[in-house]
């Protein structure tokens, strides 16, 4: 059976606001396997696959990349894998909310970030820390490898980080510069943001949370 071809495709995706998954996880990469058997062709197979992960709790972000994979490699992929109906096969990884530069001070991150994005909503800025000497704003490195874009509701929350990105200084960054701009560029280099919440915690977010949640305070 190892001729036998399954079409892998690979999504990325974020919990929903409000929820248990939010609590836990700040994004996951969702691999579908589509049986040789399926006839419905790809679009229809992404569509189908898309409604899957959003009854589990997900946003689908994008399809991330899309190959074929033998049905032998398959069964060595993970035992954690499993069959839906003749056709899906499903796996996930899930990458863990982190608190970076302190305690833990948000028992409920997912709520913190409703909070930042209903700021951001409301007054179409956020902000964030520039160095205008080397013409660039702040990132990090969390401690699982993952870079990040830090950013705060207010000027003065952000102040209170400069001692950690030194000759870094707050900048405004409204929500169409983020979207137009800053979003493409955090997914071309495979970035997250952090969210400020206290003078010593931030928790990391998909990137993509902001232009879906957001921009339907502009539309």
């Amino acid at each position: 059976m190892a001729d036998v071809k399954f079409h892998r495709i690979s999504f990325d995706s974020y919990p929903a606001l409000n929820t248990e998954l939010a609590d836990e996880f700040s994004s996951a990469v969702v691999d579908a396997y589509i049986s040789p058997i399926n006839d419905f062709g790809l679009t229809k197979n992404i569509e189908i696959v898309t409604n899957m992960i959003r009854e589990e709790g997900w946003v689908v972000d994008s399809v991330i990349c899309s190959s074929q994979i033998d049905e032998e490699n398959l069964e060595e992929i993970s035992a954690e894998v499993i069959q839906k109906g003749n056709a899906y096969y499903v796996n996930r990884v899930q990458v863990e909310r982190m608190w970076l530069s302190g305690v833990v001070a948000v028992s409920k991150p997912s709520h913190e970030l409703s909070d930042f994005l209903r700021s951001f909503s409301r007054t179409g800025v956020a902000f964030s820390l520039y160095s205008y000497t080397e013409n660039q704003y702040a990132n990090g490195v969390s401690p699982n490898g993952e870079e990040f874009l830090p950013l705060w509701t207010s000027e003065e929350s952000a102040r209170q980080w400069t001692s950690h990105f030194p000759s870094y200084v707050p900048k405004a960054l409204s929500f169409l510069r983020y979207k137009e701009w800053i979003y493409p560029e955090l997914v071309k280099n495979e970035m997250i943001i952090a969210i400020g919440t206290t003078a010593d915690c931030l928790f990391t977010a998909h990137p993509r949370v902001v232009c879906d949640e957001v921009d339907i305070a502009y539309s």
